[in-house]
């Protein structure tokens, strides 16, 4: 049998969605070094499969329907299309502010995204549009990255803008000695599917830390695209530890892919 990756992305100059096609045989030359056998292995993958987009954002694949969810700022609705372009659908198209990211969980039929705008806020329905809810709404004010950790069926997401303020205290004797006040901007938080159990998994430092602005997860580790830098962060999704800086001032941001998000063929 043999095997295909495919990749998705939307290019916001071009106003369209895109997929690439990966075979076997370039993966292999990526891994042994041979840069001439992947250039030959990329020539005539690319292929546009939607255009006549505004604002494409935020994307996830339905490895099981293959179909590929997308969110457009600007006409303030979230669609689907077929892997080959062939087939469309607006799923949901009203009380929408600034939708910015998507993802979706086929294995339960159910997707989740997230509105930048004035009502703030991440939402929830079936992947057909259909019973849709709000999910979170309080203490957000951002949510630009979205990442569904399948196993332990949480949703977690990043948001640059949420404020609060930290105080540092010293016990000396019956006394509270203030030594520091933090102030914080971004917040890496998460839930269960039904929108409970909401958890801080961490605050940035306003000034000192970059702040996260995509995210993905993958087994313990939440892998973070920064907003500042553009860099690329891990860290671990309950919290713990220090993060661990991969990449440093890239060019411009880029979206991750949980090997769920790769479509194997």
């Amino acid at each position: 049998m043999r095997f295909k990756v495919i990749i998705f992305w939307s290019s916001p100059y071009n106003k369209s969605i895109h997929r690439y096609v990966i075979g076997v045989s370039a993966l292999n030359s990526t891994a042994s070094g041979n840069s001439e056998s992947v250039r030959r292995n990329r020539r005539g993958d690319m292929e546009t499969i939607l255009t006549g987009l505004e604002d494409p954002r935020g994307l996830a694949v339905d490895w099981l329907g293959y179909n590929v969810y997308w969110v457009d700022g600007s006409q303030r609705l979230i669609g689907v299309v077929s892997f080959n372009g062939l087939l469309r659908r607006n799923l949901i198209t009203t009380e929408m502010e600034q939708p910015h990211d998507i993802v979706v969980d086929p294995l339960s039929g159910v997707m989740f995204w997230s509105d930048i705008g004035l009502s703030a806020r991440i939402e929830t329905a079936r992947m057909d549009g259909s019973s849709r809810r709000i999910l979170v709404e309080t203490d957000v004010l951002y949510p630009t990255g979205l990442a569904l950790d399948y196993a332990a069926r949480r949703l977690f997401w990043a948001d640059p803008k949420t404020a609060s303020i930290g105080k540092l205290f010293l016990w000396h004797f019956w006394m509270q000695i203030e030594l520091q006040t933090y102030f914080f901007i971004c917040a890496l938080e998460s839930v269960n599917l039904e929108g409970k159990d909401r958890v801080v998994i961490r605050r940035f430092r306003l000034s000192i830390e970059d702040k996260p602005y995509k995210i993905d997860v993958f087994e313990d580790s939440l892998f973070l695209v920064m907003h500042q830098t553009h860099g690329i962060s891990r860290l671990n999704k309950f919290g713990q530890g220090i993060k661990i800086i991969f990449v440093f001032q890239l060019p411009c941001p880029i979206p991750f892919m949980h090997p769920f998000e790769l479509f194997h063929r």
